[in-house]
């Protein structure tokens, strides 16, 4: 036997304190990195809280070459998300050497070697092709392969990348190990990202990120609902999509449709169509119409006027005096397709006159006169695959040709630019408005819906796309797993209202002990506890205590809610909340953070009462939620009327009244005697010694903790 000195072992286990601490380091920043769930719809702010893998930007390349700035790298269960900043403006999918090199096996003895690591998976961007190698064999690929998406499709300097953790070539996992390296490279000179003699490894973060569906009905029936749908080459009357059309238009109920690529039939017959799945209004079958080219618009009110614009577009001004109390003034626009010079060209022009209507719209004496602060929305497949000047262009009214359509100008009422929305599909993380599983071009968002954001704001507004709906959401709406794949391009819902007022704020939280028995006479709040404090996240690192944890029998179930100036009030239900547990027991904070907790059991109660504030009582079955933290998420909507998400901390163990001891609560025998000390008295609902909430701390509640003895949970510290 070895005998180690006082002093060794002191210094023994100080090592293993500090691996033990490495560890936790280590782990700790695995599991945070995808705290912040990635969309690929190239707007890129989701991934402001996602830390930077490597940085190159201090590192010139060649002249003329592309120039690598910070690569960032993250991952949910399903994807591999990248951010690849450039020093020169690029089209990702055309005309570029920028390569990508993963080493999918870790492992630099295998896959083709490239600056120390072993890469099984390549991708050229510039003619959108790669390959996979592994066991010795190299196969072509497709973006579809690896599910491959990007963003955004115009140029940039900046963009997101998603591939599928769960792709397959030749029947072989792409990924399958828990780490891998990524390089960079320019395929004309070879400077890479990292530099030469140096890796970038990742390990995928283990858990997951509930995706929470997103309701596809109004949140306001006053709410004007306009879609945008590209329905590739008149499948309205193809005998096979005609249902799948029918039944994604009766489930969503649209007030005014924008229709392309209808280019055999005529308003009317499109409009007999439609009223087929959607009745609405008085006029042609139902539906006021207008048409030019390929884009036909039907409208539930009263079309006003319409003026063709260029081959395809076509402006309208609607009667939406009842939602919204002003006319609307409509563009439907179909832009050219695709990348060459003259597509691009052609696009231009078509931008160059819409803007031009625009202005003569809102300038006294043109074709139309637009009272001030109505509202103008640009929707369409606007094909914006090259330049990003093109989609700036449109955003800020600057005009390319003068000479022919006049001056730039300010588009919005406000002299600010018009608002491009971003939305994602109704069940999925993912912002593409076009797929083709045929074309060698990633998913993108070609379908727009642009407006003036002084005068109205977008409410509930998505993606509509079953192939992601659950058998449930699908049954309920009345629609099928493949009616999304009626068209190569999605429909796109927006419900537009009247500009927002002021913010709702969250005043108050608090326990609520539904059951509690205490005074027969008392009334409906007297349950409220007047001693547990709900926590409320965003004022910095915060450990919670006893004054946040509950010890009832009953577990936690019920929370009050005081919300200042809600919008609509009327409409509040569990759908405008997120609620997430904890796991049970003593879990590790650190490899679960409450950003990635599983979604808790659904409310069987919600209900608002009052009016200034409104009162807001949400209640669950008894022990629904037991011996586990909770967290609540009051979501920013046009139901709640806050400006940004809330979340709120309280947790439960039964039989706990004496508080943790160091990082962990347990139920020990001190926290029986401090129960049986207070016997026979008679306590309020703040009592954490009233363990079954009647009013008398009695041998019931003695006997309703005993079974929960040296049971624990973590002291958990939310941001």
């Amino acid at each position: 036997m070895i005998r180690l000195s006082c002093n060794a072992r002191h210094a023994l286990r100080l090592s293993q304190i500090v691996i033990l601490l490495c560890c936790l380091i280590v782990c700790h920043l695995s599991s945070v990195r995808a705290q912040s769930p990635i969309v690929i719809d190239g707007s890129l702010v989701d991934w402001a809280s996602v830390p930077v893998a490597y940085d190159s930007s201090g590192i010139s390349g060649a002249p003329g070459q592309i120039d690598f700035g910070k690569l960032k790298i993250t991952n949910d269960q399903q994807f591999l998300y990248l951010q690849i900043e450039l020093g020169k403006e690029i089209i990702l999918q055309e005309s570029n050497s920028l390569q990508l090199y993963i080493d999918t096996d870790f492992n630099a003895s295998t896959g083709t070697v490239v600056n120390g690591i072993g890469a099984e998976l390549f991708w050229n961007f510039g003619n959108r092709s790669g390959t996979f190698r592994r066991n010795g064999q190299t196969t072509s690929i497709t973006q579809n392969n690896i599910t491959l998406r990007s963003g955004p499709t115009v140029s940039s300097t900046v963009f997101e990348l998603a591939l599928s953790r769960s792709a397959q070539v030749n029947g072989l996992s792409v990924f399958p190990s828990s780490t891998i390296r990524v390089l960079i490279r320019d395929g004309t000179n070879g400077d890479m990202l990292p530099v030469s003699g140096q890796t970038i490894p990742y390990t995928f973060w283990t858990g997951s990120i509930p995706v929470v569906p997103q309701s596809i009905n109004k949140l306001d029936s006053n709410d004007l609902r306009v879609m945008t749908w590209n329905v590739l080459l008149d499948g309205l009357w193809n005998s096979t999509l005609a249902p799948r059309f029918g039944r994604s238009l009766a489930a969503t109920k649209p007030d005014i449709i924008c229709f392309q690529e209808i280019n055999s039939y005529t308003a009317a017959q499109t409009a007999s169509f439609v009223s087929a799945w959607h009745a609405a209004g008085n006029s042609i079958n139902g539906w006021y119409t207008a048409k030019n080219t390929d884009c036909v618009t039907l409208s539930r009110y009263p079309i006003l006027n319409s003026w063709s614009l260029t081959t395809g577009d076509i402006a309208t001004l609607i009667n939406t005096s009842q939602p919204l109390g002003k006319p609307v003034l409509l563009i439907n626009a179909h832009l050219k397709c695709c990348s060459s010079e003259s597509d691009n060209t052609q696009r231009q022009s078509q931008i160059d006159r819409i803007l031009q209507f625009i202005r003569d719209a809102k300038t006294p004496g043109g074709l139309l006169t637009l009272t001030v602060d109505t509202p103008i929305i640009v929707v369409g497949d606007l094909n914006l695959v090259s330049h990003a000047s093109q989609l700036n262009s449109l955003l800020n009214g600057q005009i390319f040709n003068q000479s022919l359509y006049g001056p730039s100008f300010a588009p919005d009422w406000d002299g600010a630019p018009l608002a491009n929305l971003f939305s994602q599909h109704s069940d999925h993380r993912s912002g593409h408005t076009w797929f083709s599983s045929s074309s060698t071009y990633t998913a993108g968002k070609l379908d727009y819906q642009i407006y003036t954001d002084s005068v109205v704001d977008a409410s509930n507004h998505y993606l509509l796309n079953t192939q992601t709906m659950s058998s449930q959401r699908l049954s309920s709406n009345g629609l099928q797993q493949n009616d999304s794949m009626a068209s190569d391009h999605l429909a796109f819902v927006v419900d537009y209202r009247l500009d927002s007022p002021d913010p709702a704020v969250v005043l108050n939280s608090y326990v609520y002990h539904s059951g509690w028995s205490g005074n027969p006479s008392s009334g409906q709040w007297d349950a409220i506890d007047p001693v547990k404090v709900v926590a409320r996240e965003g004022a910095g690192p915060t450990s919670l205590g006893l004054q946040n944890l509950i010890s009832t029998s009953h577990g936690i179930n019920g929370l009050v809610f005081d919300i200042q100036g809600t919008w609509n009030a009327a409409g509040l239900n569990a759908s405008d909340f997120v609620f997430q547990v904890s796991p049970t027991g003593s879990f590790d904070p650190v490899l679960n953070p409450p950003a990635f907790w599983p979604l808790a059991p659904s409310p069987n109660h919600l209900s608002v009462s009052g009016s200034s504030p409104h009162r807001v009582l949400i209640k669950w079955s008894n022990n629904a939620i037991a011996n586990r933290w909770l967290r609540v998420t009051v979501l920013a909507n046009q139901d709640t009327g806050l400006a940004e998400p809330v979340s709120f901390y309280v947790g439960h163990l039964l039989g706990e009244t004496t508080g943790p001891d160091g990082s962990l609560f347990t139920v020990l025998v001190a926290d029986l005697l401090n129960i049986r000390a207070q016997l026979t008295n008679s306590v309020n609902p703040g009592s954490s010694v009233d363990i079954d909430k009647n009013g008398l701390v009695l041998v019931g509640d003695i006997l309703a903790m005993r079974p929960n003895l040296t049971a624990q949970l973590p002291v958990i510290v939310i941001p």
